[in-house]
């Protein structure tokens, strides 16, 4: 007999689950489309602000460092191949 409850019990919530999600599906596919436009809306937004004027010219790179090694490293070791 508790074999049979927990079969109907189980039953009865998965079908709660289904019509509650087929309820409930249409609204959160909505939200979800709603913050996927709003963010593509954005993107797009940022990328027309970034752009300039038509024969503006900007050069853009890294920042150069100074090579400056430092030879407190060690001394420069001329090797020699030995004939054996």
């Amino acid at each position: 007999m508790p074999f049979l409850k927990t079969l109907v019990i189980i039953f009865l919530v998965y079908y709660f689950v289904k019509h509650t999600l087929k309820l409930l599906a249409p609204f959160i596919l909505q939200s979800f489309a709603k913050k996927m436009q709003q963010k593509f809306k954005d993107q797009y937004n940022q990328q027309q602000g970034n752009h300039q004027k038509e024969g503006e010219i900007t050069i853009e790179g890294k920042n150069k460092k100074t090579n400056s090694k430092d030879h407190k490293v060690g001394d420069y070791v001329d090797f020699e191949e030995v004939d054996e």
